[in-house]
């Protein structure tokens, strides 16, 4: 797999992959632009297909974090063991 360095208003179709080096922090914009995607230090996360009910990424290692002033329901994130917690 050849990586390629982000940029301000990269665009990812579904199979990217984003990966956070171990200083790194990426904030994504979803499509709606309603929801946030923070991801933290050492993160891997790839994006789905688009799905009406199913999730939309795979977290492969790392955390994350979720908002959004949109949807009324959680976004479903795909990982193999993670804590989660709703707040607000």
């Amino acid at each position: 797999m050849t990586w390629i360095t982000a940029q301000t208003d990269t665009t990812f179709n579904p199979g990217d992959q984003l990966r956070t080096g171990t200083n790194g922090l990426a904030i994504v914009f979803m499509e709606d632009a309603a929801t946030m995607v923070r991801m933290r230090a050492s993160s891997t996360l790839e994006f789905l297909p688009k799905q009406s009910d199913g999730p939309i990424a795979t977290l492969f290692r790392g955390a994350i974090y979720f908002f959004s002033r949109g949807q009324k329901e959680e976004p479903t994130i795909r990982t193999h063991h993670g804590t989660a917690a709703h707040q607000g």
